[in-house]
């Protein structure tokens, strides 16, 4: 038994004006979303608009997909070189926002963990099992409390503030 849902139709207006009340978070999770679910023209066509081109074209190493445990250790190898700090002032005003490198890192981590769930379901369990150590790893170095105790979230946090993040693309939902 296949267990499809069945598709709804979207209105854009009011998709457009949904988007418009989201925090900057949401917008970059849901931007990061919609890249893995565009076809390569869409995501061109779109893409030309905004950015250089030149700039967006795979090198050698990145011209074939890695492997997960190599895009998990290469994530691993950038967070800990700081490649997604970015200092902030932080005063009353604004301590409850998060850098664009923190929603960076935090929606980059989303996506492995969403890659791990897919590479567990073809049968991978000791990559998988790696990967995620990796990247839980990594969430003990940034987190104020034990991973174990977070519950429907997981926390990232920057200088004066923590930040909750949906854990999967699933409940990503304000």
């Amino acid at each position: 038994m296949t267990n499809k849902r069945k598709s709804i139709q979207i209105d854009r207006d009011n998709l457009r004006a949904a988007v418009r009340k989201l925090g900057n978070e949401y917008m970059f999770y849901m931007l990061d979303d919609a890249i893995e679910l565009l076809s390569p023209p869409k995501l061109h066509k779109i893409a030309k608009k905004y950015l250089n081109l030149d700039r967006l074209v795979p090198d050698a190493e990145h011209a074939k997909r890695p492997s997960l445990i190599a895009d998990v250790k290469r994530f691993e190898k950038a967070s800990l070189d700081g490649e997604y700090y970015e200092s902030f002032f932080v005063d009353s005003k604004n301590y409850r926002q998060q850098s664009a490198g923190t929603s960076a890192w935090i929606a980059e981590f989303g996506r492995h963990l969403d890659r791990c769930v897919v590479e567990a379901k073809k049968g991978q369990p000791t990559e998988v099992r790696e990967a995620m150590d990796i990247l839980f790893a990594l969430l003990d170095r940034s987190c104020p409390r034990p991973v174990s105790k977070l519950t429907s979230t997981t926390t990232w946090t920057t200088s004066g503030g923590t930040t909750p993040r949906p854990r999967s693309s699933a409940t990503r939902t304000p």
